[in-house]
C-alpha cells in the first residue's frame, strides 16, 4: 500500500500548500494559499505535483480569481470571468467588433473594389433626398468631433499643428478655390458670408484679449502694419494708373 500523500509546504505554480483540509478520495482536499493572498481548497488531482496532473485541462496553478482574471483587448483594464473573454464590457466588445470588421472591410475594398467610396457617392448624388440626409450626417458628424477636438488640450493642439502643416503644402490650391467661390456668389450670398466672417472675427478677438493679452498685442500690431502696407499698395497703384493716363494725353 503506497504511503499516504503529504504535500504539505510545496510550492505548486502560484500556490502554497498550507495543510490538508480533508480525507476525501483520490489524495484529499488541500488548503492552498496563493501569491495574491487568497486561500483556496482544491482536491489534489488538479494540483500539479506530478506530470499527469500538469496535463490535465482544469489544472489549478493559482487560485480561482488569479486564474480567471482576464486583461480586456480594448481599454486593457483587468476583469474577472471564468469563460474565455477578450472584453470586459459590452461597449469595449462593441469597439472590437467594430474594429474586426473595419480591417476586413478595408481589406476587401482596397483589392476587390479600389472605387467603391467614388462610386458611392455619385449613386447618392442622384438621389436629392438621400443627398441631404449624407450633409446632414456628416454635419452631425462633423460638429461632435469638433466638441471632442475642443474639450482635449493635447488632441486640441495636435490638429491645429495638422491644420497648418496641410495648409502651408496646400495654401496655392486652397486659395485658388476660394477666389472661384467668390467670384460664384450673388451680392446677397456675399454679404451674408462676411456678416458670419465678421461674427466669427469678433469672437477670436475677444477670446485672444481674455486668455492671452501678450498675443493680442501681437496681433494688433501685425494688424496695423498690413493696414499701413495695404494703404501703401493702393496709393502707388492709384498713381501708377495716373501716370499712365497721362502718358497716353500726351502722345495724343
Amino acid at each position: 500500500m503506497p504511503p499516504p500523500l503529504n504535500i504539505t509546504g510545496q510550492k505548486l505554480g502560484s500556490l502554497l500548500v498550507i495543510r490538508k483540509a480533508s480525507n476525501a478520495p483520490r489524495g484529499g482536499e488541500w488548503l492552498c494559499r496563493c501569491d495574491c493572498g487568497r486561500e483556496e481548497i482544491f482536491p489534489a488531482r488538479r494540483l500539479p505535483y506530478t506530470e499527469g496532473n500538469l496535463k490535465r485541462s482544469d489544472v489549478a496553478k493559482a487560485c480561482s480569481v488569479c486564474t480567471h482574471t482576464r486583461v480586456c483587448k480594448v481599454c486593457g483594464k483587468n476583469f474577472f470571468s471564468r469563460t474565455v473573454r477578450a472584453c470586459c464590457s459590452d461597449e469595449c466588445r462593441n469597439k472590437l467588433t467594430r474594429k474586426i470588421q473595419l480591417k476586413h472591410y478595408h481589406e476587401v475594398k482596397k483589392v476587390k473594389f479600389p472605387d467603391l467610396h467614388t462610386l458611392k457617392r455619385q449613386k447618392i448624388k442622384a438621389d436629392p433626398t438621400k443627398l441631404e440626409k449624407l450633409k446632414a450626417y456628416e454635419k452631425a458628424r462633423a460638429k461632435k468631433r469638433w466638441v471632442k477636438i475642443k474639450t482635449d488640450e493635447v488632441l486640441h493642439s495636435k490638429e491645429n499643428k495638422k491644420s497648418r502643416e496641410w495648409y502651408a503644402a496646400n495654401a496655392e490650391r486652397v486659395n485658388e478655390e476660394r477666389r472661384r467661390y467668390f467670384i460664384a456668389m450673388t451680392p446677397e450670398e456675399y454679404l451674408a458670408h462676411r456678416t458670419k466672417a465678421k461674427r466669427y472675427y469678433e469672437y477670436y478677438i475677444n477670446k485672444m484679449k481674455e486668455t492671452d493679452p501678450e498675443k493680442y498685442k501681437e496681433f494688433i500690431r501685425k494688424k496695423k502694419e498690413n493696414c499701413r502696407e495695404y494703404k501703401r499698395r493702393m496709393a502707388l497703384s492709384k498713381l501708377t494708373a495716373l501716370s499712365n493716363t497721362l502718358l497716353k494725353r500726351s502722345k495724343k
